[in-house]
């Protein structure tokens, strides 16, 4: 739909460039109203078969495990959140297996196909409880790109056909069981294998016509939802609206004035709240003489023109409005805000040798996530053990060898990838992040890094003092400065040697009192040494790291205010 020649967004209501208010209106379409029969087919063996589609609000995978014996068994799931055109929200796991749906990103349109209710069984993973509240599993899913659709459909609809030689097999196994019967409480003789085979193949022949029943069912029901998969996947969402949903953001983004929503620069009128972004101008506009004015001569038109200048002169000149920043800048300079680098040097203490300096720095940054891109890696493996157990004589001699074959199955589902942010200077790098909380990242997220680092004579070691997730409230902190330690061979040798002198003179004093009050003064005189330079590093640490802390706390306890106003720079 367009105004003025400009395209109109759901959102929209006022044109941007005359600012008129839009009267007609516009909606999302949902599934249904593209392609009113979708259902219909699947309705017949899946009553209460329906859809749901909306954009993803925010994802989380997680794992869910099953063990049995020496069985380990693991699946990969997506947590996801949709809010439909309506705002309704919905909350559902999805297969995290299918490499189309390993960069799920926030906006994403996505449609769900749920023939039937499926309940996922195995047990929840310790890092998803309190995250994932439900059990349910989607069994169709389909992922609306910019370039089609992709699709994936869960196991659970799979069904087998029984097999005819497998019942003619257990028909036999039946029919002996039954003729020894018959023969054992009736005196048919011969004639009992024929009673139980008549009584076995009465059995099994409605049975095997009950199983192969239930198989076609099966069967047509996942051809059905297969085919309303294959309609879905016809629809794009561009057909749907949600390309129009909002206006994409560009770099040069403004505030509105009058609203303070965000409108394109170039815009003439906020298509919000209509208000006019550009200002009118009040010069005067040139005048023509009339023709009386013409034929009065030179002085005359001198003076037209004098006064002409002077009125231009009278006016007031207008208050220039000052150049508003763009989103965006406004953006990078608030994440300048939370920059921090820190230089000191960093005395290691020993206790039984010459102290190591370092230069030590810390630094932590805000960034944004711009991208990601997730994989769900999968290993299956069935390993096969086969033990032998001898059994001896009396005389210690083997006489037999049994040999026991076991297997075990082990499936492991994994998650790696990468993230790609943008920092306060407008740079974008990769970042790595910690599985932990990879799992919980969505693009748009804001995270807050903090490093620390000790140089000496140009070798140095870094430690990743924390990752904080701002936008979700979690953070990691994998190592710290103040886990740097090192015990020098000069101590070991030291204490070697003390040792060592104190048993030679035990040896050859054949006294062991006073060696052994000795060695234990000295060891005594060491863990006290030891005890205070042990504190006196700490301090080193905290101390060195105490300004990117501070600022994490800072963060931490400000969240809220800090995601309002990043939002509105969203």
């Amino acid at each position: 739909m367009h105004h003025c020649g400009n395209t109109l967004y759901l959102q929209d209501k006022f044109c941007t460039q005359c600012g008129e208010e839009i009267q007609q209106g516009r909606k999302l379409l949902g599934l249904l109203d593209i392609e009113p029969q979708l259902l219909d087919e699947l309705s017949q063996s899946c009553p209460e078969a329906k859809t749901f589609t909306g954009r993803l609000k925010r994802s989380f995978h997680y794992q869910r495990h099953h063990t049995r014996g020496s069985n380990s068994i693991t699946y990969s799931y997506w947590w996801i959140t949709l809010e439909s055109a309506e705002g309704e929200i919905k909350q559902i796991s999805i297969n995290a297996e299918n490499s189309a749906f390993n960069n799920l990103k926030v906006g994403d349109v996505i449609s769900l196909l749920k023939p039937t209710s499926i309940k996922l069984t195995y047990k929840l993973d310790s890092a998803a409880k309190g995250i994932v509240t439900n059990d349910q599993l989607a069994g169709g899913v389909i992922l609306h790109n910019d370039d089609g659709q992709v699709s994936t459909l869960t196991n659970h609809y799979d069904c087998s056909k029984p097999s005819l030689g497998g019942t003619i097999f257990l028909g036999l196994l039946l029919a002996i069981v039954a003729s020894l019967i018959v023969a054992g409480v009736s005196d048919l003789g011969d004639g009992s294998f024929v009673m139980g085979a008549f009584l076995s193949l009465a059995c099994m022949v409605p049975w095997y016509n009950a199983s192969l029943n239930n198989f076609h069912k099966c069967h047509a029901r996942k051809e059905s939802i297969k085919a309303a998969i294959a309609n879905i996947l016809e629809i794009s969402k561009y057909q749907l609206g949600y390309h129009r949903l909002e206006r994409p953001s560009q770099d040069d983004d403004i505030f509105c004035g009058g609203c303070e929503s965000r409108i394109q620069a170039n815009s003439d009128f906020c298509p919000h709240c209509g208000d006019r972004q550009t200002a009118q101008s009040d010069l005067l506009p040139p005048q023509t003489p009339t023709a009386e004015q013409a034929e009065l001569g030179t002085i005359s038109a001198m003076d037209a023109a004098a006064d002409s200048q002077l009125q231009v002169c009278d006016a007031e000149p207008q208050d220039q409005a000052p150049e508003r920043k763009s989103i965006r800048q406004m953006r990078l300079d608030k994440m300048k805000e939370f920059y921090v680098s820190h230089k000191q040097d960093f005395i290691y203490r020993h206790v039984l040798r010459t102290n190591k300096k370092f230069d030590g720095s810390a630094w932590c940054y805000m960034v944004q996530v711009t991208d990601r891109n997730m994989n769900t890696s999968v290993s299956d493996v069935t390993h096969t053990e086969t033990i032998r157990t001898d059994y001896k004589n009396g005389y210690g001699h083997v006489v037999d060898t049994k040999y026991e074959t076991h297997s075990y199955r082990v499936r492991d589902s994994k998650l790696d990838g990468k993230i790609t942010v943008e920092d306060e200077q407008g740079e974008v790098f990769e970042q790595w992040l910690p599985e932990s909380l990879m799992t919980h990242t969505d693009v748009g997220d804001y995270l807050l890094i903090g490093y620390s680092r000790l140089d000496r004579n140009d070798r140095y070691r870094r430690y990743s003092e924390y990752y904080y997730n701002i936008s979700k409230g979690r953070w990691e902190m994998p190592e710290s400065v103040h886990d740097y330690g090192d015990t020098s061979r000069l101590a070991k040798l030291i204490v070697a040697l003390a040792a060592a002198g104190c048993c030679a003179l035990a040896y050859y004093t054949r006294q062991w009192q006073l060696p052994a009050g000795l060695f234990g003064v000295f060891i005594t005189g060491v863990a006290v040494k030891s005890w205070l330079t042990g504190k006196a590093n700490s301090n080193n640490a905290h101390e060195l790291i105490q300004p990117i802390m501070d600022m994490l706390y800072k963060v931490r306890d400000n969240k809220l205010e800090l995601l309002a106003y990043l939002t509105k720079l969203k």
